[in-house]
């Protein structure tokens, strides 16, 4: 949603405002597939057709189509003379190459949507269905995910975080005693 669109629904309450949260979750699952299809990775260093792109992902042409609209609206990936490629939004953020690369935190708010599933039972009855911890210990990968994208959001702040931190010019080491990922 551009400023314009944001202004008339949300602020001047022109429109449906809470459209716009339906739509940012339609978006992001958009995202969790094109990332799952591989998408943004196949379209690093080349330009493709719908039709060629479906063949090289070995995927339904029709359904793809419909997945690059959205990709395409949402700014993710461009088309020129029917050859789609990645925009420098993607390039910077959906690159596994790119040292800002945060995908992993697409995968880890997935797995918090999946959590947030009993949100109204752990309102009405106070508890939760199950502690955060069996659930992660339910499958390694559900901790992989979480540290993967707590390291996402770290490469996200890091270079303020670094800006902030005062050094003395002797000072040869820096130790993270956050128990994490260690990224900072």
């Amino acid at each position: 949603m551009n400023f314009i669109e944001q202004l008339g629904l949300l602020y001047l309450n022109k429109g449906p405002g809470p459209v716009y949260d339906m739509l940012s979750i339609l978006g992001f699952k958009a995202v969790i597939v094109a990332l799952k299809l591989n998408i943004f990775e196949t379209l690093d260093e080349n330009t493709y057709s719908d039709k060629e792109l479906a063949d090289v992902l070995n995927v339904n042409p029709d359904g793809l189509s419909l997945l690059l609209d959205a990709l395409l609206n949402l700014g993710y990936i461009s088309v020129k003379k029917n050859k789609y490629r990645n925009t420098p939004m993607s390039k910077s953020w959906m690159l596994k190459r790119s040292p800002l690369c945060i995908t992993d935190l697409f995968f880890y708010f997935e797995d918090t949507f999946k959590r947030w599933n009993h949100l109204d039972e752990t309102i009405r009855l106070g508890k939760q269905p199950s502690s955060l911890n069996k659930w992660f210990d339910k499958d390694e990968e559900n901790w992989n995910r979480y540290h993967a994208g707590m390291k996402s959001i770290a490469k996200i702040v890091s270079i303020e975080v670094i800006k902030k931190v005062k050094f003395h010019s002797n000072t040869r080491k820096l130790l993270d005693i956050g128990g994490g990922h260690g990224l900072y």
